[in-house]
């Protein structure tokens, strides 16, 4: 679905841009990141970091859209924000990637490899430095 779409459907919806909310978004983002970085990548931690690491990043994001006066309903349409009214078709693409790796910790029970965790570890904070030029 393109962002039109996701809008005609309800899935985005035009806002008033709410700054209080986006500072909280980024605040629980910034938690989330100086939490994770206390704990040992292991077999154990693996998929909690990684389902940590992936909402660090979606609430950048969705302080990004809430900025730009949209809310956002779905993870999937977060994709689309950050491909059609960022431009950023590869950190969209990564996005999209850690949200499939994620809902499998999260939903399926699948285990990430500890590499792809320590992958995250280091991407994911980086695509979040990326993205906050959105937020100035």
């Amino acid at each position: 679905m393109n962002w039109d779409e996701l809008l005609n459907k309800g899935i985005v919806r035009k806002t008033f841009p709410d700054k209080l909310l986006a500072d909280s978004l980024i605040q629980e983002s910034a938690k989330k990141l100086r939490t994770i970085r206390k704990i040992a990548i292991d077999s154990d931690s693996a998929g909690m970091i990684i389902v940590e690491l992936y909402e660090a990043l979606r609430e950048i994001c969705e302080a990004i859209a809430i900025n730009k006066g949209f809310k956002i309903y779905t993870h999937e349409a977060i994709t689309c924000f950050i491909k059609e009214i960022l431009g950023e078709d590869l950190i969209s693409a990564k996005f999209d990637r850690y949200r499939k790796i994620r809902n499998g910790a999260d939903y399926y029970g699948e285990s990430p490899e500890i590499g792809e965790t320590q992958k995250a570890s280091l991407e994911i904070p980086r695509l979040i430095n990326d993205l906050e030029k959105y937020l100035r």
